[in-house]
Order: C-alpha cells, then sequence, then structure tokens
C-alpha cells in the first residue's frame, strides 16, 4: 500500500521520475482492500468491477446460514429464503468494494 500511495503522491503534478502519471491497484473483492482502506478524493478515480462477489457457496457457515433462513422462513414469510440472503451478501460486498472510492458527494 505504501507503494501505491507513494506513487499517487508522486505524480499528482503531473509525471514523477519514472514517467508515470498515477497508478494501478488491483485487488479482489471480499479481501482487506475491498473492505478495510479508504481511497478517498485523488487516491482513487475508478474501481472496476469483475463479476459479483458471492459467497464461497460450499462454505459450512454459509450452508447453515441458507438452510436456517429456510427453515425460518416456513414459519415467518417475512424472513428472507436463503437464495435471497445469499444474493444480498454478494451485493453488499459488491457495494462495499465500490464504495472504496466514492466517500463522500464532493469526490471527484
Amino acid at each position: 500500500m505504501n507503494a501505491f500511495y507513494k506513487a499517487i503522491e508522486e505524480s499528482r503534478d503531473g509525471h514523477n521520475t519514472q514517467g508515470q502519471t498515477g497508478a494501478l491497484f488491483l485487488a479482489v473483492c471480499r479481501g482487506k482492500v475491498s473492505e478495510g482502506l479508504d481511497f478517498a478524493d485523488k487516491n482513487a478515480r475508478a474501481v472496476i468491477c469483475v463479476g459479483i462477489p458471492f459467497p464461497a457457496f460450499k462454505d459450512t457457515l454459509v450452508d447453515l446460514k441458507w438452510k436456517y433462513n429456510d427453515g425460518k422462513r416456513m414459519t415467518n414469510p417475512d424472513i428472507l429464503s436463503g437464495q435471497e440472503w445469499y444474493e444480498i451478501q454478494a451485493f453488499r460486498a459488491l457495494n462495499q468494494a465500490l464504495g472504496r472510492c466514492i466517500r463522500h458527494k464532493n469526490d471527484w
């Protein structure tokens, strides 16, 4: 991360000593970067997401939660089904990742 921030800082006023005018940072959804770091203001100008970050389908906790929700929905139709919960988790992760560079209304 330090190298990324250094490249951004050095290229704020044009080319840095290596001829760069910025930096490219790649990461995966559900990782540390997509949920734990702040790229406010000029530290990020775009996020490109390829695919939807669904939780690991074969994860034991995901399977248990899916089955739990399906069971609870039988007695209370207002509870999300396992499938609905699973899809919402994916879109929450997507919103979290995309929100890393959109921090406030004037952030551009």
